[in-house]
Parts: structure tokens; sequence; C-alpha cells
């Protein structure tokens, strides 16, 4: 549970996130070596859930332009059943590779 403390904390302290990676969370929260990522990888999923959502996933694919695109999730998991790239419509080997994950703070710190 200390890890999903320290995860709330960074998220709800000043100023506001609206783009967080997985490693700039583990950066943020000063994740050490004795800590195991499986234990990380546990509190982010518990803070992603319906009990305490303190965040919530997204995903983005990277333009022609080299802009962000924001997917929603349903397109995501899409792309990544099928294999095709979520823009171009064409199959792509390797398509999960290209869904870049993010979080933003959940319902329960925004409201």
């Amino acid at each position: 549970m200390d890890i999903c403390i320290r995860v709330l904390k960074f998220v709800a302290s000043p100023p506001s996130k609206s783009h967080l990676s997985l490693g700039l969370i583990r950066k943020s929260i000063g994740l050490n070596p004795d800590e195991r990522r499986v234990d990380f990888a546990k509190a982010i999923q518990y803070l992603l859930g319906d009990e305490a959502p303190v965040l919530e996933l997204y995903f983005e694919v990277i333009d022609d332009e080299g802009n962000p695109v924001r997917l929603d999730t349903d397109s995501a998991v899409a792309a990544q059943q099928s294999g095709v790239h979520p823009l171009t419509g064409e199959k792509v080997d390797g398509v999960e590779s290209l869904l870049l994950p993010f979080f933003q703070p959940g319902r329960a710190l925004v409201q």
C-alpha cells in the first residue's frame, strides 16, 4: 500500500498532472531497486480500478508528422486485437508497440 499512497500523493500534488507515463510515475515516487516492479504494477492496477479511481488509462499513437493522436479505448483495443494501425488502417506487425499508454488523474481527484 505504500506505493499506492506515494502515487496518490504525486498525482494529487500541485501542479496538476495531465499526461503521465509509467516511467515518470516510477521516477517521481522514487521507486527504489528494493521495491519489486510487480508491486508497482499492482499499485497502478488498483489505482485504475473502480474502488480507487485515482488514475485513468489512455492511449495515443504518433502520426506521420510526429504528432501524438489520442485514441479512445475501443480504438486501442481494436488495433491491438486486429493488428491494424488505428490511423492508417493498414496491417502492421507489432502494432502494440505503436500504442503508447499514458495516465491522467482519475475522477476521484478531479471531482
